[in-house]
């Protein structure tokens, strides 16, 4: 899949990491007009406000050198903004999720096996997908921007070491496609301090592309800024 990297931000820290192999739908081509989307998404605790850690690393999971701690049985308010402003097909938002030992052994530590194989995220079955409400916070109306906010449980199964999990949001949106926005995760227990150790999350932007010829969705790059 080619892929145009952007530059991260003066103001804070971007990682750059390549896309997980995400496709939308196709869309009828008479129907569409929109070609890129840039996609932000913010992560809070849905009670305390508080947004989402992250930790860094390095190369050893496929798809991304950073991941976003999650807390199991929590409530979370996922913040989506597109831009340029557009308008979704129905107000509702599919999440889904799924898991895998994904982690490379390192050279630099023994404790490692080094001949473990070790499943790829993007062969993993994902879960069954729940629909739940969309919100509209800013009307796509306004030609810049929309912002949309969907609160969720995390359910996923607990990750231990080695093993991340993936949890991805499906958006219907007018005149474009089918928008699946991925991120890796390390879930942990409600209760477990670690959760909140490491560096806040600011958000993942996306860039979305769509195919004049073919009407195919494709994600093209995805920045962790913190």
């Amino acid at each position: 899949m080619a892929m145009q990297l952007a530059h991260g931000s003066k103001s804070m820290t971007t990682c750059v990491v390549k896309p997980m192999n995400v496709t939308g739908k196709k869309q009828d081509s008479a129907a569409i007009s929109l070609k890129e989307l840039k996609v932000q998404v913010q992560i809070t605790e849905q009670d305390s406000k508080k947004t989402a850690c992250c930790k860094s690393d390095g190369m050893r999971f496929a798809g991304a050198d950073t991941t976003v701690k999650l807390r199991q049985d929590m409530s979370y308010i996922i913040s989506i903004t597109i831009t340029p402003a557009a308008a979704v097909s129905a107000n509702e938002a599919e999440v889904k999720h799924r898991q895998a030992e994904c982690q490379e052994p390192s050279m630099l530590c023994c404790c490692l096996p080094q001949s473990t194989e070790y499943e790829s995220m993007t062969v993993m079955e994902w879960s069954e997908p729940v629909k739940l409400p969309l919100t509209e916070r800013c009307a796509a109306s306004n030609n810049t921007k929309a912002v949309y906010e969907v609160s969720w449980d995390c359910n996923m199964e607990l990750t231990g070491r080695g093993v991340r999990g993936e949890v991805a949001l499906d958006i219907a949106v007018q005149d474009f496609g089918c928008l699946t926005v991925p991120i890796l995760a390390k879930v942990y227990k409600h209760a477990d301090t670690s959760a909140a150790h490491g560096m806040p999350l600011h958000s993942i932007n996306y860039s979305i592309g769509r195919s004049g010829l073919t009407g195919e969705v494709k994600l093209y790059s995805v920045q962790y800024n913190k």
